[in-house]
């Protein structure tokens, strides 16, 4: 037989495995492989055990400590102790801005005042507010431009028939942005006559 062993292996080598030898190669292969993880559970279990052993003894000496704690009384909390554990959980105060002294209070709310002032006057004067940023979104914005001309040309602005507002020369007005209706009203009048 064992020349045999040796023919097949002279001859493997000069010649592929046939899928039999391929087959029992890979069986003997995964047999001892299963060994070997058996033998490591036995291991693991044996390790295992071992330490079982060395806790329970152990468990003894903890299971004694613990008794023994429990008879100790428990030192008595006072007020200072209670107030520090409280105090530990609490939330930290946050920095605030310095504190103002009554005279910046006092200045700040008269330039606040002033300014309000101010912007009601330019209102009474006409001249619109100083925040032409959300005028000129809004669809009532006429370019201050086209308002001065308006008011030097005796223009207005006078709504078209599709709805667009055009300015327009309007005789016999003042300056005034729209026209009055009762006039034309009039005029209408007189032509059915």
């Amino acid at each position: 037989d064992d020349d045999d062993d040796d023919d097949d292996n002279a001859e493997a080598g000069s010649k592929r495995k046939t899928h039999r030898q391929v087959m029992e190669e890979v069986v003997a292969k995964a047999k001892l492989h299963k060994m070997e993880r058996q033998q490591e559970l036995r291991e693991n279990e044996d390790l295992i055990d071992k330490a079982d052993e060395e806790f329970n003894a152990i468990r003894g000496l903890l299971a004694a400590a613990s008794a023994k704690a429990e008879d100790m009384p428990l030192p008595k909390t006072d007020d200072y102790d209670r107030a520090v554990k409280t105090l530990q959980f609490e939330s930290k105060a946050q920095a605030t801005d310095r504190l103002k002294t009554p005279q910046e209070i006092a200045a700040e709310e008269h330039a606040r005042l002033q300014k309000l002032e101010e912007e009601r006057l330019r209102r009474m004067q006409g001249a619109g507010s100083t925040s032409t940023g959300a005028l000129e979104q809004s669809a009532d914005y006429i370019p201050d431009y086209s308002a001065q001309k308006a008011q030097k040309a005796h223009l207005a602005l006078v709504p078209t028939k599709d709805g667009r507002m055009e300015l327009k020369e309007v005789p016999g007005t003042s300056g005034s942005a729209v026209p009055e209706e009762n006039e034309e009203e009039d005029d209408d009048d007189d032509d059915d006559d």
